[in-house]
């Protein structure tokens, strides 16, 4: 799977070149670039086949699974104080100083999602459970919306790109958007059940120039 980015204070030079950062960066690198289209076939028969109308399990699964091998930390709370408990006050992945948010939810979240990495990469008066330097945000560009099966309601990578700018102040962290692309080889398409709809796999043909 193709994925595309935006550095907001230069975010993609510090995860490549500081010595800080690296390590654990190129380990997340390695679990986005062998997102293939056959890993998310398997992962979408496996856990949504029947249940889910997108790929956002399949490739949250895969994250997951994938991360966590490499030693990242899941559902990772910001603060100590049990009044900052549950999954608002949590991050998605982290390891190290770097601070990993999966955004496939509700356009109203964006916002939300760009400011909690930025909490915990902040200095804060609640007593921090962990403090990151770093963010990154992985989401679904519109062409991976539109392919990808998933509702037209969710924030995209481009919807995350527009709120960067009036929020340059508060955004003090640097912070990767991260765009996932469409699968090379398949689509999916809806059809209707006693569930709703639901999400099925739709091979694309490929197509041949014969004029060469």
């Amino acid at each position: 799977m193709q994925y595309t980015y935006f550095s907001h204070r230069h975010a993609f030079e510090l995860l490549e070149y500081n010595s800080e950062f690296q390590a654990d960066w190129f380990t997340l690198k390695s679990v986005l670039d062998g997102l293939s289209d056959e890993k998310l076939i398997e992962y979408f028969n496996r856990h949504s086949q029947g249940k889910n109308k997108s790929l956002s399990v399949a490739i949250n699964r895969v994250l997951k699974d994938e991360l966590m091998a490499l030693g990242w930390r899941e559902e990772s709370p910001i603060f100590q104080d049990p009044n900052y408990e549950g999954d608002t006050w949590r991050l998605d992945f982290a390891k190290g100083k770097i601070a990993v948010e999966v955004a496939f939810n509700h356009g109203e979240a964006v916002a939300w999602n760009l400011i909690k990495p930025n909490l915990s990469g902040e200095l804060n008066h609640v007593n921090k459970a962990i403090q990151t330097d770093i963010g990154i945000v992985i989401t679904a560009t519109e062409n991976l919306r539109r392919s990808g099966g998933f509702d037209g309601a969710v924030g995209t990578y481009e919807k995350f790109l527009t709120y960067l700018k009036p929020m340059r102040q508060m955004l003090t962290v640097p912070m990767l958007i991260i765009g996932l692309e469409s699968p090379a080889t398949f689509r999916m398409k809806h059809e209707s059940s006693v569930k709703g709809k639901l999400g099925v796999i739709e091979q694309i043909e490929a197509t041949y120039d014969l004029t060469r």
